[in-house]
């Protein structure tokens, strides 16, 4: 029952969770990540990301929202967590719209899977992509 909860509400997010071949596109490792906010939040809450390196330890990434931010806030404040939970080990940029871009710093880091945890503030939706 509870991953009938955890895919409900994923799919509320508007994240994007297979691949062609059924298997989760964010636990998939990739050399780098493209996070696509939307909507602006409805009330006061979290994004809560967890950063997964090939062989290494997972990394818990919040990102504090509060009611009435936009999307392209969001998204700066996310790329302010993403820098400061992952240091030097990868870039984090945000374009000039809502969207963020977390990648491997070098070639020597190791790939990563990202994964939606959970969202608690309203009406905030994400688009997870592989780049």
């Amino acid at each position: 029952m509870a991953g009938w909860a955890l895919l409900a509400l994923a799919t509320s997010a508007g994240c994007t969770l297979f691949g062609d071949d059924g298997v989760r596109e964010s636990q998939r490792p990739s050399n780098g990540w493209q996070v696509e906010f939307a909507e602006t939040a409805q009330s006061d809450g979290s994004i809560e990301f967890l950063v997964a390196p090939v062989g290494g330890g997972s990394t818990t990434v919040s990102v504090p929202v509060g009611v009435n931010q936009t999307d392209n806030e969001i998204a700066a404040l996310a790329r302010g967590a993403f820098e400061t939970a992952l240091g030097d080990a990868y870039m984090v940029r945000k374009d000039h719209d809502a969207t963020i871009h977390v990648s491997k710093a070098t070639r020597q880091q190791p790939d990563l899977a990202l994964t939606v945890v959970r969202i608690t503030a309203q009406n905030v939706r994400l688009d997870l992509d592989r780049e």
